[in-house]
């Protein structure tokens, strides 16, 4: 599989900790939070990639939270660390497409 990683940051200082992006454009973002969560949040900088890039899915890396929700046609997963098992097989899953 060809995929490589990337750091994504504006001028503005909006940035998010991974790009997966793999040969044919797909590109997943990922963010790692690593905090009590009750909600899904999604990041101000989250959201401006999202919205330039329009990735169909998204992947927030928590302390102890679990949930998946939609942000303009993005499939956003929040995964708890210790559940990472999880990432993988869904990025495995995503990247076979």
């Amino acid at each position: 599989m060809d995929i490589n990683i990337h750091y994504w940051r504006t001028q503005s200082g909006a940035e998010v900790d991974f790009i997966l992006k793999k040969g044919d454009g797909v590109v997943i973002p990922i963010e790692a939070k690593f905090r009590a969560m009750t909600s899904p949040v999604v990041s101000r900088s989250f959201r401006s990639f999202i919205e330039a890039y329009e990735p169909r899915y998204g992947i927030f890396i928590t302390k102890d939270y679990n949930k998946k929700i939609m942000v303009h046609n993005c499939e956003v997963h929040f995964i708890s660390f210790w559940r990472l098992e999880k990432m993988m097989s869904l990025l495995e899953a995503i990247l076979q497409d």
